[in-house]
């Protein structure tokens, strides 16, 4: 009786954790894109996700990959040019560069508004 249900259990759990499937998740992070996300916070914390379902063996560099790949125009070409790049610097000038085009666009709109 108790093998039976030992099997029993097990099917079960085989049933509600299925198997991980390496390649769909990898597929998955790098299909992940920059302009689905309100804030670059936002798409870290879901690159930072699937990355971890992916089993990468050098994860920092292949988020840092994903981050500078997503990226485009103008701050995709400065981070292809900077020399020795990891996941904390690559994290710390995007944001630099985000907060400086958030502030651009918010002196743009007062300067067309009429007091």
């Amino acid at each position: 009786m108790t093998k039976m249900i030992q099997t029993v259990l097990q099917q079960i759990e085989a049933y509600c954790n299925p198997r991980k499937n390496e390649v769909l998740e990898t597929h998955r992070f790098w299909c992940v894109k920059f302009d689905d996300f309100t804030s670059f916070e936002h798409f870290l914390t879901e690159v930072r996700r699937r990355a971890e379902l992916c089993n990468f063996k050098e994860k920092d560099r292949m988020i840092r990959d994903k981050i500078v790949l997503s990226t485009s125009g103008k701050l995709q070409e400065l981070l292809l040019r900077k020399k020795n790049l990891n996941l904390t610097s690559v994290f710390k000038f995007v944001k630099h560069m985000n907060s400086q085009i958030d502030t651009c666009k918010k002196l743009d709109k007062t300067k067309y508004q009429i007091p």
